[in-house]
């Protein structure tokens, strides 16, 4: 099945974050998590608060063991 719409635009959102991250100059940057906010807040008037929390709960995760990679 072909991604909708909405789908679409929340996978370019966390192509544009994990962009975000690979070019940081400080991936420990508390920032991370504000551009994360603002960039799933465009949405909440389309998609689910409870989806969008749980997409941001993973992005988090995932930036959580990034930072641990030594």
């Amino acid at each position: 099945m072909k991604t909708n719409v909405k789908q679409q635009e929340i996978l370019d959102i966390i192509k544009t974050e994990l962009s975000f991250w690979e070019n940081t100059n400080d991936i420990s940057s508390p920032s991370h998590h504000s551009s994360m906010d603002n960039m799933f807040n465009m949405l909440e008037s389309t998609v689910y608060e409870e989806d969008i929390d749980g997409i941001q709960e993973g992005l988090t995760t995932i930036l959580y063991h990034i930072r641990k990679i030594k």
